[in-house]
């Protein structure tokens, strides 16, 4: 059976200067489809999802979260992920790219690997209760409007202001890292991720890792085990599984090429490795994509 290809999603070309959209959730249900919203597709920018209203699921990188009133979802660039079926949802939605907000904001430039955005590290759902859901009601309300009914001169500006305000009251609320980690042990563990996304082509071996970093194993690994409880072996396991079903959402993309472009040097070898950690083959987890 023909599969099509998961949808990535870009700016659009009127927005693509700015880098930047706040949408209402209303608004948005209106404009996508119940079809469309529940496919798996890709962003290649960030979303940051207020929830006002109503319950639901949200399913990303391949996995289901719930959601209800004052929900905050983080939804990365190129992580794949998919609406519920339910229409009765209110809030919302902000888009942006790097380069919108980057720009004079010098300390976001590790978005990707710090909280919110760090899917290694933390949930990509924040739940705002008590006293703050009003103030987060009201800063999402503000920045919306500015954007939708603003005219002045200096909006783009105005509008980086408050969505970095709204990043830092969103990082004031960082979960622990588990066992109380340094910042020590957080600032390795980034470093590492940062090398598994430049080289994991070229090498899966924990010990090339180490080198590359300067650390001991030991060092590393219990670094690895700290913040994920796993060993570097096993999450350099899963962070290739998460890249394989990623690329394998892309029917373009057959089991060959994910597993060459993963430094496997036989696609055999990929299948094998694919299988014995989700029980089922690449071919058949992405003739499963076509029933989501």
């Amino acid at each position: 059976m023909s599969r099509e290809k998961v949808p990535e999603y870009f700016f659009r070309k009127e927005y693509e200067q700015l880098g930047f959209e706040a949408i209402n959730l209303k608004y948005f249900y209106t404009k996508h489809s119940i079809d469309e919203r529940t496919k798996p597709h890709r962003l290649k920018f960030y979303a940051l999802i207020y929830i006002t209203k109503g319950r639901d699921t949200h399913i990303i990188d391949f996995t289901p979260h719930t959601f209800k009133e004052g929900s905050l979802i983080f939804v990365s660039k190129n992580q794949v992920h998919a609406w519920g079926k339910k229409n009765e949802i209110e809030g919302y939605i902000i888009f942006f790219t790097e380069a919108f907000l980057y720009k004079n904001q010098i300390q976001f430039n590790d978005l990707s690997y710090s909280y919110p955005y760090n899917y290694n590290l933390y949930s990509p759902i924040l739940q705002i209760k008590g006293e703050a859901l009003k103030a987060f009601n009201q800063f999402f309300e503000l920045i919306y409007n500015e954007y939708n009914h603003s005219i002045k001169v200096n909006q783009e500006e105005l509008l980086q202001c408050l969505l970095r305000v709204l990043i830092l009251k969103i990082q004031d609320s960082i979960p622990s890292l588990l066992n109380n980690a340094s910042k020590e042990v957080e600032t390795l563990f980034v470093e590492f991720q940062k090398q598994l996304d430049q080289n994991i082509s070229l090498t899966r071996n924990a010990q090339d890792y180490c080198d590359m970093l300067n650390v001991s194993y030991h060092e590393l690994n219990k670094t690895v085990k700290i913040l994920t409880n796993k060993t570097i072996k096993a999450f350099i396991d899963g962070f290739i599984i998460l890249q394989a079903k990623r690329l394998l959402a892309d029917p373009t993309n057959n089991a060959s090429e994910v597993s060459y472009s993963l430094g496997f040097k036989e696609p055999t070898n990929f299948s094998k490795f694919f299988k014995k950690h989700t029980g089922i083959s690449p071919k058949l987890f992405s003739e499963r994509l076509i029933s989501v």
